[in-house]
């Protein structure tokens, strides 16, 4: 199937509103009868995540949603630290912190490990870490007006040499140890 990107902008004056109403009618009209959510069945591989799935992503995202829990988890992702140690890093109260963590654990997104009667956090897993980088890298694109960059995951799927590297065999590595 061939992508084909539309591209459109929005009438700007009331005089351009009025003149491209019609086609607007014209589109709909056309489509009465199809379902738009039909050309999604025709993209292969396609399916919309589980009730279960999209639950959890939507925690993780709302856990996101705090600036002292990314400064903690990204503190995190450089290493496990105590409390303390992360409370003066991103300038918060210990007690704060310890909710935050809390809450950043609940959501499995941070895991404990007990020395003692000292209590040290990490990163959960590397999910955790893409997940920061590419929330971060989004933000610094919106900031800073930059342009989109290649997806080369997306494009070496989508590409018939992609599609060859999947299914040839995995090469041993040349590298000594």
């Amino acid at each position: 199937m061939e992508r084909v990107e539309v591209t459109a902008s929005l009438p700007t004056s009331v005089a351009e509103q009025r003149r491209t109403f019609p086609t607007y009618l014209r589109i709909v009209a056309d489509m009465k009868g199809r379902s738009l959510g039909s050309m999604h069945t025709e993209l292969p591989d396609f399916a919309m995540p589980n009730e279960e799935q999209a639950n959890l992503a939507a925690e993780s995202f709302r856990m996101l949603a705090d600036v002292t829990r990314v400064k903690l988890l990204w503190a995190l992702l450089q290493g496990e630290s105590s409390v303390t140690c992360l409370a003066e890093l991103v300038g918060a109260s210990p007690t704060a912190v310890s909710q935050h963590l809390a809450k950043l654990r609940l959501a499995r997104l941070v895991k404990t490990r007990r020395d003692g009667t000292f209590v040290f956090y990490s990163a959960a897993d590397v999910h955790v870490r893409r997940l920061l980088d590419e929330a971060l890298f989004h933000a610094d694109h919106a900031d800073h007006d930059l342009p989109d960059h290649p997806d080369p995951v997306r494009d070496a799927e989508l590409s018939p040499a992609g599609r060859r590297a999947e299914l040839a065999p995995a090469r041993p590595s040349s590298g000594a140890t």
